[in-house]
């Protein structure tokens, strides 16, 4: 779907958080405008995120057309309707049971018994609120674009199963590429846009590249005027740079990084620009890729020296990597033994594998085991 000839694009943003807020908030401060309404659950706070989005516009002479309302994405028809009345270009889906930040709020030694079982086996709390909104979107009378903020490393190949995958994902893999591009760019002693890094890994990767003790998979080219010149960089020392001199802020606050990389992907979406970025879960596949947008279509950006079986098996490994073994045609998440063992050890929490049909009970009894290990 695209815009309406003559008219501005309209994009709705589902989830008022630390990434839906932000990005609603530039997107209202664009140069180029679009309509705007924003999504939450809960009233004020909804109405404050929005407004604050609008008066900040306004600071800079500007007035969007900004609106909101309140949607719960488990309430058959809710979203359907906003949808079915907004017609939005573009959604963008910032909703999740847990925010990958919770475990950052809990006491250290709790954290610590549940950090070495990564990412993975937390796949419920993120694939659950999209597949039902998801299902909503498709069962509305509109066919939008749909961004998703919430794992889409593993959520999309799981949701593809049913035909519910989003487009395409944000930020994770993506997140590092500019800072390796700039220090590419000062290695090769060229300008920062004769630079381009071609970054494929899964989210294991992205939030693990820049620790100095990083083994995992990852696949790492660089050209210059579309010129290989990978074999000028040494990865190490310049993967050395992202905890040093191109250090961005980490946690909640570094969301903001998030949000742009979100907004970057709604706007070309919305206003069908020509732009290549990376992104995670393209098309319904695993993992974090270099992708194009050009003439109302996405496709995977791969440079010749890096063939597609390569990335896609980097990708895989990664998955195993964050603790889920493989997900199935079926889009049943089968997990690795030793993340499991972790996750029944702590929590109580036992399952070697989660179908599409019990994600949303197994969701409910990680959120109640979960609280109760962090209350006691």
């Amino acid at each position: 779907m695209s815009a309406r000839v003559g008219e501005a694009p309209r994009i709705l943003v589902v989830g008022k958080g630390a990434v839906g807020g932000r990005a609603f908030h530039y997107l209202a401060n664009a140069e180029t405008p679009s309509v705007l309404h924003l999504l939450g659950r809960d009233e004020v706070t909804t109405r404050q995120v929005a407004n604050t989005a609008r008066f900040s516009a306004a600071q800079r002479g500007k007035l969007p057309e900004v609106s909101w309302g309140i949607a719960n994405v488990y309430v058959p028809g809710q979203l359907a309707e906003v949808i079915d009345r907004f017609r939005p270009d573009v959604v963008l889906l910032a909703v999740s049971r847990q925010t990958w930040s919770y475990l950052y709020r809990i006491p250290p030694h709790k954290r610590a018994a549940l950090e070495p079982a990564r990412f993975g086996p937390w796949l419920p709390m993120h694939l659950s609120p999209v597949r039902a909104a998801m299902r909503e979107i498709r069962s509305s009378g509109q066919s939008p674009h749909v961004v998703n903020a919430a794992f889409p490393d593993s959520v999309h190949p799981a949701l593809a199963a049913e035909g519910l995958a989003p487009q395409v994902g944000i930020g994770n893999i993506g997140l590092n590429v500019p800072a390796l591009e700039l220090g590419a760019a000062q290695v090769l002693d060229v300008s920062y846009d004769d630079v381009a890094v071609t970054l494929v890994g899964h989210h294991s990767a992205s939030t693990r590249l820049r620790r100095p003790d990083f083994a995992g998979s990852v696949e790492f080219r660089v050209t210059v005027d579309g010129k290989d010149a990978t074999d000028q960089v040494d990865f190490d020392i310049l993967r050395a740079t992202l905890s040093e001199e191109f250090d961005r802020i980490p946690g909640v606050p570094g969301e903001a990084n998030v949000a742009a990389a979100a907004a970057g992907a709604v706007e070309a979406l919305a206003h069908g620009r020509d732009l290549r970025f990376h992104a995670p879960g393209v098309l319904g596949r695993t993992g974090g890729w270099p992708v194009r947008h050009s003439e109302g279509a996405l496709t995977i950006d791969l440079p010749d020296s890096l063939p597609e079986s390569v990335a896609e098996a980097t990708n895989l490994a990664g998955q195993r990597e964050d603790g889920i073994t493989r997900i199935d045609e079926t889009g049943t998440a089968h997990f690795e033994d030793w993340a499991l063992e972790i996750m029944r050890d702590v929590l109580g929490f036992d399952h070697a594998q989660i179908a599409l049909t019990d994600v949303d009970a197994a969701a409910d009894e990680l959120a109640a085991r979960v609280h109760k290990y962090v209350a006691e």
